[in-house]
């Protein structure tokens, strides 16, 4: 039986898609995560954001992993113990941030896997008390442009990957004994900056930016950047998806 997987959802008002269906709220994802993860044998079921925790927690209980999906919107400052910088373009999900940060938190509880995807690290960073660069641009020298011009699906920098780390044997065939380079997508204006509780750096890119995090016990992983637009063309990122994927089914790797 295929490990079943759940993905959260992002909610907003219908006004997002067209006028007529302002006040109306609807939940989305965007498909290419769910091809992800069932190209690499998973089975998969959305989670929307919710104020039922005890719904949240009969849902988890039917899962294999869950995976915390990107967003075009920020976690507030608030939430990791800061306010808001001038100057800072920042959209806010409140109610998501908030579910997501719950999710997390109680998926670690019950010992399921939980792998974040760029916005996905960041809410795990977040929910073990780290904080965030609100804006690269503004708080920081990185020379990287970590929000590219290219196409999504192609990858445009490197990322220095840590040996004996979850992501090494992730995203690599074979054991590696010193850093290796795998090539990555960029889509972000923030960060990691202060490191969460009982986390680990497993990969920064040239500019020192984190781009991976994971947990010190368990199996808590995130990255920066979108695996799920690369997997297709870049071996290393389809079989990042399918080594999680057997971790979710108990198996080792």
């Amino acid at each position: 039986m295929k490990p079943l997987i759940g993905i959260s959802a992002d909610i907003d008002d219908g006004s997002r898609f067209q006028p007529r269906l302002s006040g109306k709220k609807i939940v989305h994802l965007w498909e290419r995560y769910i091809e992800a993860i069932r190209d690499a044998g998973g089975a998969v079921v959305l989670i929307s954001p919710s104020e039922n925790f005890s719904e949240l927690k009969r849902i988890l209980q039917s899962l294999d992993g869950v995976v915390i999906s990107g967003g075009a919107f920020d976690i507030p400052p608030q939430d990791y113990g800061e306010k808001m910088l001038e100057r800072v373009s920042i959209k806010t999900k409140p109610f998501r941030s908030k579910f997501e940060r719950k999710l997390i938190l109680e998926a670690v509880r019950m010992s399921l896997p939980v792998l974040g995807i760029c916005g996905g690290e960041q809410a795990i960073n977040v929910a073990f008390g780290g904080s965030l660069y609100q804006d690269l641009a503004l708080q920081s020298s990185f020379i990287i442009r970590h929000e590219q011009i290219q196409e999504r699906d192609i990858a445009s920098h490197p990322v220095e990957v840590e040996p004996d780390t979850l992501l090494s044997r992730l995203l690599f065939s074979r054991p590696i004994k010193k850093p290796k380079v795998v090539w990555v997508n960029s889509t972000h204006h923030q960060a990691v900056k202060k490191l969460g509780r009982g986390l680990r750096v497993s990969a920064r890119s040239p500019d020192r930016v984190i781009e991976a995090i994971e947990g010190e016990e368990g199996i808590i992983i995130g990255v920066q950047w979108h695996p799920e637009l690369l997997y297709k063309n870049y071996p290393e990122h389809f079989l990042f998806f399918k080594r999680f994927i057997k971790l979710c089914q108990g198996r080792a790797i």
